[in-house]
């Protein structure tokens, strides 16, 4: 009973001072600040992105179009995968000014089984990205002929995936770093 008389007499004493608007007006600016920060972090976490099905699809269709403009078919087996940015992420190389803005990307995959590269050849358009899997049971450093224009940082472990957007028509000459005689070429041709 005593301590809850004290207590009362102290809020009684605290409130009638300037301290006690002061903490107040801190409380509630705080509040307001909290409120702002985790508001404006939520609208950035559900802002839209553009999601890689659509991109395949995309690139699907252009490839149908071109299909159907030189009646033949092409190799289904490069256009696969969703790409993760295992060991190393996603690197580009070149100028951005030779993407236009709104085209079309495609998404190839070449697959390293340890001995070679399937498709071992690859035609893609400035801006498409390539994805490099490991399919070995062994580690891959997938490398360009002219280094260092792409690869990853360090060997892809089983199973890991790397891939490189191309920014510059050119063809890009590849092999595997740990096995040199696996070898690859992609012909990148401008938009």
């Amino acid at each position: 009973m005593f301590l809850c008389y004290n207590i009362e007499k102290l809020t009684k004493k605290f409130m009638k001072t300037k301290q006690f608007i002061y903490v107040i007006i801190v409380v509630v600016i705080i509040v307001a600040l909290s409120y702002y920060f985790y508001d404006s972090t939520n609208k950035k976490a559900q802002a839209p992105t553009t999601d890689i099905e659509d991109v395949l699809m995309r690139g699907q269709n252009r490839q149908q179009t071109e299909t159907d403009k030189t009646e033949e078919p092409k190799n289904q087996a490069q256009e696969t995968a969703i790409p993760t940015t295992e060991a190393g992420g996603t690197f580009s190389s070149g100028s951005e000014a030779e993407t236009s803005p709104g085209a079309d990307i495609l998404v190839s995959e070449t697959v390293y089984d340890g001995k070679n590269f399937l498709p071992g050849s690859l035609e893609i358009l400035v801006g498409d990205i390539v994805i490099f899997t490991n399919n070995s049971g062994e580690e891959f450093l997938p490398a360009s002929g002219a280094h260092p224009e792409f690869g990853p940082a360090v060997a892809l472990p089983a199973g890991g995936k790397y891939q490189f957007k191309f920014e510059t028509a050119d063809s890009w000459d590849f092999y595997d770093g740990l096995n040199p005689s696996a070898t690859g070429v992609i012909n990148v041709a401008a938009r």
